[in-house]
């Protein structure tokens, strides 16, 4: 039987079809992986080790497989390596007995100098600097198991960074040896023969870049693109670790509402009058929809989860402890807060707010608080709280920052008028509810 071309042409591009669906289920295979169970490391990312640091790795060595302790960063620059050194509490990491691997974060500067010219003095200096450490942490009772870098590499260099880690391998051997992985590195030709020789790899799947104005929105963590990662990281074939972020950040912009700087780290940061600044967090709902997934279908690849970072006290802009625990088993925490009225003297109130919950990620709420028969002679609002349109008659509606756990947040005081009876008092507090 003769085919037309017409028919010629339907057959070729049906094939083709089949072909296409053929090749992506054999790269993005539809039917999940089986589950298995994960490794659970903390990154220790504090430079300053103190009380509340201690206490925290004390606390997280009853439930972890795994910690990786920040070295500090070297700065790469025209003039040659700087060093800013963190303090780890090396005896209290050896009394943790738990596995634990030291991490150098290096500036992308080094890109430039791992060339034919300047590759040995980088190498020599790397390689110098971290035998120093090994060395101080074993005088102090510290077994390291391993080292990791932690250096964005543009991937155009992932070749060279290749070259540097086969150097450094080969003049500290007897260790385990990691990075941490953009993403997009697991795209290129070069990323493979990177981390085929490694122990393993942290694929980080969280980022933030930063939003050229205030009307922007801040995104640390899209779980849409995590599966897409997640399958090209199983095809490398390499085990690796998944890192999820706890973290946030406050992000200032100036009076125009442009971008000027970040803070991430330890208590809220004193800004200069007339900074705006906002507030990002890491959702823990969406983080914990990540862990279930990954609890029923887990890459083959994949031994580990690995959180940045480890939850300490002091630390605003990260999880609380309950936070995370809740996470960890793949649930969305509980959103919960309380307003009490409080009457200290006769005929003061005050409101103060709770968070009742399992969250302590930053959030605005509002709720009105209703008199009940006259109106407060006197009032005034505290603690960045403010009185916004839309409550009812005889109401303030009141808006601003959610209270930590365990730590209740006074909004406001309220003086009426003497009164016969304080038995029932004149004031009433709505529900509690969290705005965008």
């Amino acid at each position: 039987m003769r085919l037309s071309k017409s028919m010629l042409w339907t057959t070729a591009i049906a094939l083709s079809l089949v072909c296409a669906v053929v090749s992506v289920r054999l790269c993005f295979p539809s039917r999940p992986w089986p589950p298995k169970p994960l490794d659970t490391a903390f990154y220790v990312w504090q430079n300053q080790w103190n009380d509340g640091v201690r206490s925290a790795v004390e606390r997280a060595a009853k439930t972890t497989h795994h910690f990786m302790v920040s070295l500090g960063e070297v700065s790469v620059s025209a003039n040659g390596f700087t060093f800013n050194a963190a303090q780890p509490d090396w005896k209290v990491l050896a009394e943790s007995q738990v596995k634990t691997t030291i991490v150098l974060r290096v500036g992308v500067g080094l890109n430039k100098l791992l060339t034919a010219d300047s590759f040995e003095k980088s190498h020599r200096y790397l390689a110098s600097l971290l035998n120093d450490i090994l060395a101080t942490a074993k005088q102090n009772g510290a077994a390291l198991t391993g080292i990791q870098m932690d250096y964005d590499s543009p991937t155009s260099g992932l070749a060279a960074y290749r070259r540097l880690m086969n150097a450094l391998r080969g003049d500290i051997p007897g260790v385990e040896w990691s990075v941490t992985a953009l993403p997009t590195w697991t795209k290129d030709p070069d990323f493979p023969a990177l981390v085929k020789d490694l122990s393993y790899y942290v694929l980080q799947v969280h980022s933030l870049e930063p939003p050229t104005s205030i009307d922007k929105p801040i995104v640390l963590f899209d779980p849409s693109k995590t599966e897409g990662y997640l399958r090209r990281a199983a095809s490398i074939g390499v085990p690796f670790y998944v890192a999820l972020p706890t973290y946030g950040y406050q992000v200032a912009f100036d009076e125009k509402g442009h971008f000027i700087a970040l803070s991430a780290e330890g208590p809220s940061h004193a800004w200069k009058p007339g900074v705006q600044v906002r507030t990002a967090m890491s959702d823990p709902a969406a983080i914990a929809k990540t862990v279930q997934q990954l609890g029923a279908s887990t890459p083959p690849p994949c031994i580990g989860i690995a959180w940045f970072r480890l939850p300490v006290e002091s630390d605003e802009l990260n999880w609380s402890w309950s936070t995370l625990e809740v996470v960890r088993q793949g649930r969305a925490p509980r959103v919960a807060y309380t307003a009490e009225i409080r009457n200290p003297s006769p005929n003061l109130y005050e409101i103060w707010i709770s968070n009742t919950g399992e969250s302590n990620v930053a959030q605005k709420i509002q709720f009105d608080v209703h008199w009940q028969d006259t109106r407060p002679q006197v009032h005034d609002l505290v603690n960045e709280f403010q009185a916004v349109k839309g409550g009812p008659e005889s109401a303030l509606r009141l808006a601003g920052p959610a209270p930590r756990q365990g730590k209740p947040l006074m909004v406001g005081w309220f003086r009426f008028a003497p009164r016969d009876s304080e038995v029932k008092p004149p004031l009433r507090s709505g529900d509690v509810a969290v705005t965008p």
